[in-house]
């Protein structure tokens, strides 16, 4: 395997267990976050992984039920004044180009699905830079950055500016070690600590004709 190729492997792991983060706990999500956390090495991804294991339902809910928590997980509920349908008809053109099927009950535009997604874009890549299929890379490089200008990293500036105005003495669980990796995988450039002085609601500007995300002949 190339060094390119293993090094989008291990983009793509840091990727999913950012995404598991942010799904509800079960015993089987808590050993693959802490064995895929393990697999990247870093240290970082496993002290959230093993938070996360600590994390009950009852947290979960609280800072990430729909309607309840103060932490929305969905992109939407940080772009107010866009029309949600076409919020999540772009992420479903993104994923009908790839072939891509989140199998799980979390809305297209949830942080977990949108994190799996990217992962998912760095194993298409990583078998594509392996084959030397040079086109079939650059088409989901591309696409991979942007979905992430596009929509996570409007997403992940959101979540931490919910997360820097909730109340200090408030229990975060391992979500703002999760936000923060978020933050940093995303590339937003902007730290947890400044999170409260950042706009959440930067608009995309797309035009109607303008939206392509590209579909790669072998998704």
């Amino acid at each position: 395997m190339s060094a390119e190729a293993h090094a989008l492997l291990h983009e793509a792991a840091r990727w999913r267990v950012v995404g598991l983060l942010f799904r509800g706990p079960t015993v089987a999500r808590s050993a693959e976050r802490i064995t895929l956390a393990r697999e990247t090495g870093e240290a970082e991804l496993e002290d959230a992984a093993r938070a996360a294991a600590r994390t009950g339902e009852g947290l979960y809910h609280a800072w990430l039920g729909a309607g309840v928590g103060p932490l929305s997980p969905r992109e939407a509920s940080y772009r107010p004044i866009e029309d949600p349908g076409r919020i999540l008809a772009e992420i479903a053109a993104f994923h009908q180009a790839f072939a891509y099927s989140a199998g799980s009950e979390d809305p297209p535009d949830h942080v977990a699905v949108a994190a799996d997604f990217v992962a998912y874009l760095c194993l298409k890549e990583a078998f594509a830079a392996d084959a030397a299929r040079d086109a079939d890379r650059a088409t989901t490089r591309e696409a991979r950055e942007r979905f992430l200008e596009r929509h996570l990293r409007p997403l992940a500036r959101g979540m931490a500016r919910r997360l820097a105005q909730a109340a200090p003495d408030v229990d975060r669980g391992h979500f703002g070690a999760a936000v923060s990796l978020l933050l940093r995988l995303a590339g937003t450039g902007v730290e947890p600590g400044d999170a409260a002085d950042d706009t959440p609601f930067p608009l995309p500007g797309l035009e109607d004709d303008a939206f392509d995300c590209g579909v790669c002949p072998h998704a």
